[in-house]
């Protein structure tokens, strides 16, 4: 009897551990997204973007120097979860004393209030086909 509860533990254990590696559930689909951050007109030169669907995780990217970004939710470039997601972007000036150096952040490019989901007043309604997103930030 205290074998087979010994192999029954270990059985359980190997059910957990596979699907904590595998991820717990299958997937949402995602629509692939893509697109634009201006600031008063202007591509904004670097930082990062996240949309935030009502319900799963979140997709995030980064804003190339020309403004361009393309988010994904579980592997980078894939999309976000259709329906309408809220945005938050950031975009600090980097700065460093020396080439050697790691560039440290300095002041933020954009006002605080797009940092943060519940703040940007920014919401995407993200649905299958759609085409490049435009992300209009004012610096007023």
């Amino acid at each position: 009897m205290r074998l087979l509860r010994s192999a029954a533990r270990r059985v359980v254990l190997a059910f957990a551990l596979v699907a904590l590696m595998t991820g717990c559930g299958p997937r949402a689909t995602v629509v692939p997204v893509q697109g634009r951050v201006l600031l008063d007109g202007r591509p904004l030169a670097g930082g990062s973007i996240m949309l935030q669907p009502a319900a799963g995780p979140a997709a995030r990217g980064r804003i190339d120097t020309e403004g361009q970004f393309k988010v994904g939710t579980y592997r980078p470039g894939d999309g976000v979860i259709p329906g309408p997601a809220v945005v938050r972007v950031v975009s600090f000036e980097e700065t460093a004393t020396s080439p050697d150096e790691e560039p440290t952040f300095g002041r933020s490019r954009i006002p605080e209030r797009y940092n943060d989901f519940l703040t940007s007043g920014i919401v995407v309604d993200v649905v299958a086909g759609m085409g490049p997103v435009t992300i209009e930030l004012t610096s007023r």
